[in-house]
């Protein structure tokens, strides 16, 4: 009998090649399936058509971005798990993500540690949020920065 953990089939999107095939390493080595893609659009066509554990995706992408492809599949009905891999350290996106339904919000200035204890935490049915952003995002965000509007958002996704 396999373990839960090799049944764990998860997607990977962003549209970095050296990153996704890094996060993919990483998560193959720790015994999990993975499919990798590179941008939201294939996201959202991956999710419709299979079954996944989890999903990683970075925010930022080409064309669209992560948070909106899982806020398009969560009106669909899909909810499968995500974890957001960004470089975005800002606590006001994170509580945004979080906020929208993700499960996880994770640095890629991290260890790879940290991913994998993300992935763990998320498919336990826990949350994780990198410790750098754990209070901040905990408090509120940032006294010191306000909060983004929609369309800054929306043009900061893009950049």
């Amino acid at each position: 009998m396999s373990s839960p953990q090799a049944q764990t089939r998860i997607l990977v999107a962003d549209d970095h090649v050296l990153v996704a095939e890094g996060v993919e390493s990483l998560l193959r080595t720790a015994g999990h399936p993975v499919v990798r893609v590179d941008s939201a659009e294939r996201l959202l066509q991956q999710v419709q058509s299979g079954s996944f554990a989890l999903v990683i995706s970075d925010i930022s992408m080409q064309h669209a971005n992560g948070l909106d492809a899982m806020r398009q599949l969560y009106a669909t009905g899909l909810q499968v798990p995500f974890i957001f891999l960004t470089m975005h350290a800002d606590p006001w996106l994170a509580r945004d993500a979080l906020r929208a339904g993700a499960m996880g919000y994770v640095l890629k200035s991290a260890a790879g540690e940290e991913l994998l204890r993300a992935v763990e935490d998320v498919i336990n049915g826990r949350h994780y949020v990198s410790p750098a952003l754990a209070a901040p995002v905990i408090a509120g965000g940032s006294c010191r920065t306000p909060p983004l509007t929609d369309k800054q958002r929306q043009i900061l996704s893009q950049v």
